[in-house]
């Protein structure tokens, strides 16, 4: 694979970084961030056979740096789509408030120009600022893109949901979009994964005055709260008492729910899994009492 098992590729001069990556059913690998231009940011894309080495149908490089503004973009997510159509998401800087912003491409690495008239789709939860950070693909090709949003004094968890061709899907939450106070202070969504069953689970970080907790919420396929999971529909997990992050979310094939992520033991940072029932439950035969923690020094 690549040169010694790795690949490196200079997309800009200065500054790349990969936030995400996508495994292709043919091996190829799709990978998306950030590339500095020398003033700010641009959304990146590149994508790798599997062998390594820079797939040059994609963009005649194997890779591009796209923009919505003149300010920082930051992609934070990627998804190929079965036809391989790629869609990119993240945020952008529009004006003087960061707002959810995604691009779809088709697999030569040009616009789609079927998604949102021009291949590009800005979308606003409120007059502040709002973070898109991942993406996830139903079965139905409509697409959830999830994050969080400055619509009161704190963030909440935010996600939007779009109709294959990039226009917001108005059967979903309240025209669109829903946004939900987890605790007191911010609230940011770092994921978002679909159940088999259609229910839409968001995990993150809750700010209850005094720390950071780990998060989740679950909706109905409508994007109305489902009650029956947590309390009413939020599960907030405490591991010290102290700061804890959740970063990624899978399924596994019984239905229980697997968060990654960190917590603080006042010192440092560790590692921590978690697991969940399907009811929102600790699952108590996973770890101590359904949290398994690790310290590398």
């Amino acid at each position: 694979f690549g040169t010694d098992g790795y690949a490196i590729t200079d997309l800009s001069g200065f500054e790349d970084k990969i936030n995400s990556a996508f495994l292709q059913p043919n091996g190829k690998i799709v990978v998306a961030g950030k590339s500095y231009n020398g003033s700010n940011y641009d959304f990146s894309i590149a994508r790798y056979n599997s062998n390594g080495t820079i797939d040059d149908y994609f963009n005649s490089l194997g890779y591009k740096t796209d923009y919505f503004s003149t300010g920082n973009d930051i992609a934070e997510a990627v998804y190929v789509q079965p036809d391989g159509k790629i869609i990119v998401g993240g945020y952008s800087m529009i004006g003087s408030y960061r707002k959810f912003v995604i691009s779809e491409y088709q697999e030569n690495g040009s616009y789609n120009p079927g998604f949102s008239g021009d291949g590009q789709q800005t979308i606003s939860f409120s007059s502040n600022h709002d973070w898109g950070q991942s993406l996830y693909l139903q079965s139905d090709n409509k697409i959830l893109f999830a994050g969080f949003s400055n619509s009161s004094l704190n963030s909440d968890f935010a996600i939007v949901r779009l109709d294959p061709d990039g226009s917001i899907d108005n059967t979903f939450g309240i025209n669109g979009k829903v946004t939900i106070d987890i605790e007191s202070g911010n609230d940011q969504a770092k994921k978002v994964i679909q159940q088999s069953d259609g229910k839409i689970v968001l995990c993150g970080t809750s700010y209850n005055g005094l720390s950071y907790n780990i998060a989740l919420l679950r909706l109905g396929l409508d994007g109305m709260i489902d009650s029956s999971f947590g309390s009413n529909g939020k599960v907030i997990t405490d591991i010290a008492g102290f700061d804890d992050y959740a970063n990624c979310i899978a399924i596994q094939g019984d239905g229980k729910l697997i968060l990654g992520g960190s917590y603080s033991d006042s010192i440092k940072s560790n590692f921590v899994l978690v697991r969940y029932n399907l009811n929102g439950q600790l699952d108590t035969t996973f770890g101590n009492n359904g949290i398994s923690t690790t310290t590398f020094g």
